[in-house]
């Protein structure tokens, strides 16, 4: 009642017709306001589950590039086991040679001693 005169409101406001009409108007509004509210907290709610949904699949992006990242890797891995192996059987066979070469250079100054000792010249 905007352009409601003083009378006009007197009357409305001792009017039990017109108290039920305002209460109903009241009401209305603050179910209009509630509902708004409740819009707001609902399309809040959606915005948060799309953005866990962007991160989860951001995250799922992230772990199929480090899977690539491991597959592509393994190969050089692979390679890294394979020469580590041979490198290991090289020095074993190194070290077997290096025993055998001792024990010639041993056994060669012994007889080089016994040489001498019995005056063979060497």
């Amino acid at each position: 009642m905007p352009d409601a005169t003083d009378e006009e409101v007197k009357e409305a406001a001792t009017n039990e017709a017109s108290r039920s009409v305002f209460a109903m108007d009241v009401m209305s509004s603050y179910r209009s306001k509630e509902a708004r509210r409740m819009l707001r907290d609902v399309e809040n709610r959606n915005r948060d589950i799309q953005d866990i949904n962007n991160t989860v699949e951001l995250l799922n992006n992230m772990f199929l590039d480090l899977e690539g990242m491991v597959v592509q890797q393994q190969d050089i891995l692979d390679n890294i086991e394979q020469a580590v192996e041979s490198a290991h059987a090289n020095v074993e066979a190194a070290h077997t040679e290096v025993k055998n070469a001792t024990w010639y250079r041993i056994k060669a100054r012994k007889v080089g001693s016994i040489s001498n000792v019995h005056g063979t010249p060497s």
